[in-house]
């Protein structure tokens, strides 16, 4: 908690709870807030008409930044609820705060602002074909260059199972109780007790709390977390066909796939995880003493990514007959759709089925 690069003094969230009932709690975001989406662009396409052809070929170029304010709370947070277990507790959240005993503090290690930008480059080609004064062809392609987003200030990381070293896994406090009956954390190398607070949290110093994290863009790892390929195609067919060659019937059909990238939100979840930032608490503590103090540390629940991952793909396709009767066409057709490698979030550390039946995994002090 010292701060070691002090920034502006602004308040920190407040919260009371217990006694008296349903207290005010004061809370701020993350200020000062910033945000802002730079958008610059630049288009070209080109078209040619050659005999029975219709040419033409475009380019999409496009260079975006987003900037925001990171999650982590850069303020801190105090808490004066009640809590049997502190023993400083006054019995009333106000009286609390007036004597400066708080039930947790906990603060951000580090402001997170995250500076996103990405190219999206794509070209095309195409070709409208009279084939015959019956048959039309549509023929093109469209290629994409859609790299990953990444963030200048490599304030993103990722859990990648390729680094995790189960020889630095970190120990974390057991529930026990203590010689008086009192429940209390263990830690399971030294046997040491702590305050209740603590259990499944870290203990210090017995290991890496940010076993096998990785930075975006630091050490070799991929600035964006995930890679995909240098270049997608997006095929696209169609055809209209003149069934009697009279213009009153006319079987048509067609096929594209589109190719997009995921949205924003799945990397800047990732934004401030350990070990760009971690946010300690500090447990019965006093207002006079905790700038000297450190907090404890526990697991975070991490959104992440990593790998190698194909583009999106949506395919659009269809098929159907026109049929002129008098002033009226009829139109009979099929029209499909299919959706393929779209972002999926899957949890890579399950509790396995029937483990809350295990005794293995029993609280010795419930």
């Amino acid at each position: 908690f010292p701060d070691t690069q002090p920034s502006a003094n602004y308040v920190p969230n407040v919260q009371f709870g217990g006694q008296p009932a349903n207290p005010v709690n004061s809370g701020l975001g993350n200020v000062p807030y910033q945000n802002w989406n730079d958008i610059y662009s630049f288009v070209n396409n080109v078209s040619k008409v050659w005999r029975s052809h219709s040419l033409k070929a475009g380019v999409y170029i496009e260079r975006t930044g987003k900037f925001q304010v990171g999650g982590g709370n850069y303020r801190g947070a105090f808490n004066f609820s009640r809590d049997t277990n502190n023993p400083f507790d006054s019995n009333h959240s106000f009286a609390n705060a007036l004597l400066g005993n708080f039930q947790s503090y906990s603060e951000a290690t580090a402001r997170v602002d995250g500076d996103w930008w990405f190219w999206n480059v794509e070209w095309f080609l195409q070709d409208n074909w009279r084939v015959t004064p019956r048959l039309t062809l549509d023929l093109g392609v469209r290629f994409y260059h859609l790299p990953p987003m990444e963030d200048l200030n490599r304030t993103i990381s990722t859990w990648d199972p390729k680094f995790y070293d189960a020889a630095k896994a970190p120990a974390l406090y057991a529930p026990a109780r203590d010689a008086s009956g009192r429940r209390v954390a263990r830690d399971p190398v030294s046997g040491a007790f702590a305050p209740v607070p603590l259990i499944g949290q870290f203990v210090p110093g017995s290991g890496d709390y940010a076993n096998g994290a990785v930075i975006g863009g630091k050490n070799g790892y991929p600035p964006g977390l995930y890679t995909s390929s240098w270049l997608a195609l997006g095929p696209r067919l169609g055809f209209a066909y003149d069934v009697t060659g009279r213009g009153r019937t006319a079987i048509r059909g067609g096929f594209g796939m589109f190719k997009d990238r995921p949205q924003g939100n799945p990397t800047f979840y990732a934004n401030g995880n350990p070990p760009v930032a971690y946010t300690p608490t500090l447990y019965y503590g006093n207002l006079d003493t905790y700038a000297q103090s450190g907090g404890a540390i526990g697991p975070s629940n991490l959104i992440t990514l990593l790998g190698d991952n194909k583009l999106a793909s949506v395919m659009n396709y269809s098929l159907g007959v026109q049929h002129r009767i008098w002033s009226t066409t009829i139109d009979v057709s099929y029209v499909g759709g299919l959706s393929r490698h779209l972002i999926v979030r899957r949890n890579l550390n399950p509790i396995p089925i029937y483990a809350r039946f295990d005794p293995r995994n029993e609280d010795p002090t419930q």
